[in-house]
């Protein structure tokens, strides 16, 4: 059982840990060499790679993660996953921004 206040780099350091009890852990690569995917609450699949966000912050459909190796380039789906974060806020801002317009001109 995980504490759901746990970082997902934390989570992987456990999994790696007890992947030792198992007979196929030898074939296991590099930690680094493998994401998180989950089902968020959007019904999106999404690949986790801020490994220093909490569990708890992940928003999943249910609490299950999966791991696997990332496919295509890595550097390129991290910046395109630091871009979305940014969109996001900034979309999220100017609605912010929007409705304070609104309730001042009201």
């Amino acid at each position: 059982m995980v504490n759901r206040d746990e970082t997902l780099e934390r989570i992987k350091a456990q999994l790696w840990v007890e992947s030792r009890n198992y007979p196929l852990c030898h074939k296991l690569g590099d930690q680094g060499s493998y994401i998180f995917v989950s089902i968020t609450q959007d019904a999106e699949s999404e690949e986790f790679y801020d490994e220093t966000r909490r569990l708890c912050d992940l928003r999943l459909f249910m609490p299950v993660l999966k791991v696997v190796e990332p496919i295509g380039n890595r550097e390129e789906k991290i910046i395109n996953y630091e871009i979305g974060k940014i969109v996001h806020s900034v979309l999220f801002l100017c609605n912010v921004c929007q409705l304070k317009t609104l309730c001042v001109i009201n």
